[in-house]
């Protein structure tokens, strides 16, 4: 599933909020956001944003954080592009999150072939205990 996919389907079992900002003609900005329970107390996550217009709708992230912190949570954290901490007050930058794609096993295998023919028959390999993955 992809992750617009993965919030979805948050959205639509309740997991998830969906928020819309409107100016009574347009939808100008959409957001979506989850409650977590952490070792740091409850945090609002904002898992997706964006729109046209930001000015008219960045405020409304207030809005945001007052609904959060009547929920009982702690913070609101936001992943996304660096880019955002110029536009949010009082955010600051706290962790780096990455991603690697994995390729499949087959993949792997297929590009270490490419790169060593030689070495796929000889290259060490790594295994799992039995019950574990």
């Amino acid at each position: 599933m992809s992750a617009f996919g993965d919030i979805e389907a948050d959205v639509l079992s309740g997991r998830s909020l969906l928020w819309l900002a409107w100016d009574s003609s347009a939808i100008k900005s959409a957001a979506a956001t989850v409650l977590i329970n952490t070792e740091a107390g409850r945090v609002c996550i904002i898992t997706a944003c964006g729109g046209r217009d930001m000015k008219c709708w960045l405020p409304l992230i207030d809005g945001i954080e007052a609904y959060a912190s009547d929920e009982g949570c702690t913070r609101v954290r936001i992943y996304g592009r660096k880019g955002w901490l110029r536009v949010l007050e009082g955010y600051r930058q706290k962790h780096v999150i990455m991603d690697k794609e994995l390729m499949s096993v087959t993949e792997a295998d297929a590009r270490k072939d490419e790169l060593n023919p030689s070495a796929a028959s000889t290259a060490p390999s790594m295994q799992s205990l039995p019950g574990q993955r």
